[in-house]
């Protein structure tokens, strides 16, 4: 695999109790790139970070992680790969300063105290830096949460619908920090409902469905999400991305996060074409 290669899966199923709440998935993503998942909500998004991450697994197909199989519980795994899913996952006892230095210097970060203070003032934590989690709003506490997916060394970012209860102001903030981490060769993974962050940040995106999963053009998955026609239909029918298209930022990226579904007689159906899912008909969405 080449080095540069961050998530490799192939025919990715996932799902619960041996029933999948999505059509199979096959798609890379490499070092710089940003891959957005979109699709209608319960379609399976969360679901397929939840098994990149090794919180869940696949019910079939092949999934690697930075060349390896997926294994959370691995040093090196916890120590490359950030997430912030949908959770309150926080600290009771920890103000909102402690959580962030806590974080960068369990993962090692020299100058934990600089860059804690500089996230702070990044997410308009600074004044709420010594309270206690419960001290704060939903949209603070998830300001918290990014942060502190911020605040250590990563190759690869997780995210899940990171523009939830964050106001237009720090969405765009948001987006300029995501566009930064692609810059710097970092690659993203993420799930939104947010055509504005998607067009920003994404160099790709997939359109998550129950028959069929369509890789195209950041552009494209935007209209589909503006027209509320995610999940098919033949008034969003979208163009594929061409490998090395220009990006959000109107350079081309020279790279490829690729998706493919089966089709029944088990043909592969590449770069934005997408075919039906034999026999199964729809799939079980996740509650």
């Amino acid at each position: 695999m080449p080095s540069d290669v961050v998530i490799r899966a192939r025919s990715l199923s996932v799902g619960y109790g041996g029933e999948p709440v999505c059509a199979p998935v096959t798609f890379t993503v490499r070092a710089g790139d940003a891959l957005a998942l979109v699709g209608a909500n319960g379609s399976g998004k969360s679901t397929i970070l939840r098994a990149v991450l090794g919180l869940l697994e696949p019910s079939g197909g092949e999934l690697s992680v930075l060349g390896r199989p997926v294994d959370e519980r691995e040093a090196i795994f916890r120590a490359e790969v950030s997430s912030v899913l949908d959770d309150d996952a926080y600290f009771p006892a920890l103000t909102v300063a402690e959580h962030l230095l806590l974080t960068a210097r369990g993962h090692g970060v020299d100058d934990a105290t600089g860059l804690a203070a500089e996230l702070l003032a990044e997410f308009g934590l600074s004044s709420h830096a010594n309270v206690l989690p419960v001290s704060l709003s939903s949209g603070q506490r998830r300001r918290l949460l990014l942060a502190a997916g911020f605040a250590r060394p990563r190759r690869l970012l997780v995210l899940d619908e990171p523009e939830q209860r964050l106001d237009q102001q720090m969405r765009s903030a948001l987006a300029e920090r995501l566009r930064a981490e692609r810059a710097a060769g970092g690659a993203v993974l993420l799930a939104t409902h947010d055509p504005v962050l998607l067009e920003a940040v994404a160099s790709r995106a997939v359109l998550v469905g129950d028959d069929q999963s369509v890789l195209m053009s950041p552009a494209d998955a935007a209209r589909a999400i503006g027209a509320e026609t995610l999940g098919g239909g033949d008034e969003a029918a979208p163009t594929a991305a061409a490998d090395g298209a220009p990006g959000p930022a109107g350079t081309a990226s020279g790279r490829t996060a690729s998706v493919a579904t089966t089709t029944p007689k088990g043909q592969s159906s590449q770069a934005g074409q997408s075919a039906q899912q034999g026999g199964s008909g729809k799939r079980r969405r996740r509650p």
